[in-house]
């Protein structure tokens, strides 16, 4: 079970106490004094340890913490600490109010501490909040003002010292999810109508769930439980709402992570510099892989045509060797479980990235056709290849396909690639 809980996690002290309490002596029937050792010297120690303070379950988190810390001199960045505190103080101000909708008082004395510091705060000016511009200004004992303005899509940002312009253009990121009132949880909010796990209690579950919102002074934000893949609990604090934006901290590093791996493993996923530079949508035009030239590597990309979530990949390799193989690895998703499907390419030499060939094969092991079969996830692969007997650098347009086998339904479609056959 997943516990998710928006900016007050479970104290680390409360898992260390309980892990020092599964640690302490064991007690004798007789009156609960400490077990004794068989050796002379047992009551010496016993009555050392039971002359000492028993230490805090902070104590020991801090003291783990400092065992842990590398030894190395601590070098502060370049310029004024306390510019840099305002700045991050302004940038925290920005998003509780233009992005989650907070109070400015209650946001200045309740949000962002390590990235401006409550002590700090004390030595500049209040925050000024421009509604019209869409920007805080705080300003500095030394007449320096520090200014951080909402950029709608890319959020708030804290502008250079001594500038009142960004060093990049703003840009609005086009939106091409589908609407999550039609989508399950979690790729959208519609609402499971399965019942209720029969393995869990939802009496408990309530109890755990309003239990993380005590004591009233903790201002839990939000708490959700899920289960297996499922939400089974969810709870929001006053004027919060599941579709509230809130700031994220260490949770928006982890899930940055998460995205880079995905990136990694899927690249018809175009790197956010790509996109905003250019525009790019993924997935659309060929990509060579690695620095050869013509074009004999691609990765293609099959596009769910039925408005469904199916999605497919297709690693087109052609080894530096006599063979003329193509190496088709073959990996789709989200498609019908346990169903057979079949790979299918169409060609012409008309080479404009204009894909107008309509007499499709089926791919296969060599020249015998072979299923993708999907489990019970809807997922399947396939490690398929096919030889080619065309002249060397023979080039043509192509593209692919993924049709049910059972009914010659299509359902993935790619953009139009370009191929030249090479050794």
């Amino acid at each position: 079970m997943l516990i998710h809980r928006m900016r007050l996690a479970l104290p680390a002290q409360i898992m260390l106490a309980l892990s020092l309490r599964c640690q302490a002596p064991t007690r004798a029937a007789n009156g609960g004094a400490p077990a004794r050792a068989a050796s002379d010297a047992a009551p010496a120690v016993s009555a050392n340890v039971a002359s000492e303070k028993p230490v805090s379950p902070r104590d020991a988190l801090l003291a783990r913490a400092k065992s842990l810390e590398l030894d190395t001199a601590y070098v502060p960045p370049p310029g004024d600490a306390l510019s840099h505190h305002t700045a991050g103080f302004a940038k925290v101000m920005c998003s509780a109010v233009f992005i989650t909708g907070l109070d400015p008082d209650f946001a200045a004395e309740n949000i962002g501490y390590f990235t401006g510091p409550y002590e700090e705060r004390s030595k500049v000016g209040k925050p000024v909040i421009d509604r019209a511009a869409k920007a805080v200004r705080i300003d500095l004992p030394n007449d320096v003002t520090r200014t951080a303005r909402y950029l709608g899509d890319q959020g708030c940002v804290t502008l250079p010292q001594g500038k009142s312009t960004l060093n990049f253009t703003p840009v609005t990121v086009e939106k091409r999810l589908p609407d999550p009132a039609m989508q399950d949880w979690p790729m959208g909010d519609a609402p499971s109508h399965a019942p209720f796990p029969a393995q869990l209690d939802p009496a408990k579950a309530k109890r755990a769930v309003d239990a993380a919102f005590e004591p009233a002074e903790g201002m839990t934000a939000a708490f959700v439980v899920t289960w297996r893949g499922r939400l089974i609990g969810e709870r929001y604090g006053p004027g919060i709402t599941k579709d509230t934006p809130l700031e994220s901290w260490s949770m928006g590093k982890s899930v940055t992570a998460a995205l880079m791996g995905c990136v990694s493993d899927r690249p018809d996923l175009v790197s956010p510099t790509l996109a905003v530079a250019t525009g790019t949508q993924p997935g659309i035009s060929a990509s060579s892989w690695g620095p050869e030239t013509p074009p004999f590597n691609n990765e293609i990309i099959l596009r769910d045509v039925t408005g469904g979530r199916g999605f497919g990949h297709v690693k087109f390799r052609q080894p530096n060797d006599d063979n003329l193989t193509i190496h088709l690895d073959t990996w789709v998703r989200d498609l019908a479980p346990n169903t057979s499907y079949r790979l299918q390419r169409a060609v012409d030499t008309n080479v404009d990235d204009v894909c107008t060939g309509t007499a499709w094969l089926t791919l296969g092991m060599g020249t015998t056709p072979a299923a993708i079969v999907t489990d019970d996830q809807g997922t399947g692969r396939a490690a398929l290849f096919r030889t080619l007997t065309l002249p060397l650098g023979t080039t043509f347009d192509i593209h692919f396909r993924v049709i049910e086998q059972a009914t010659g339904t299509v359902v993935l479609e790619s953009a139009c690639y370009q191929f030249v056959v090479t050794q």
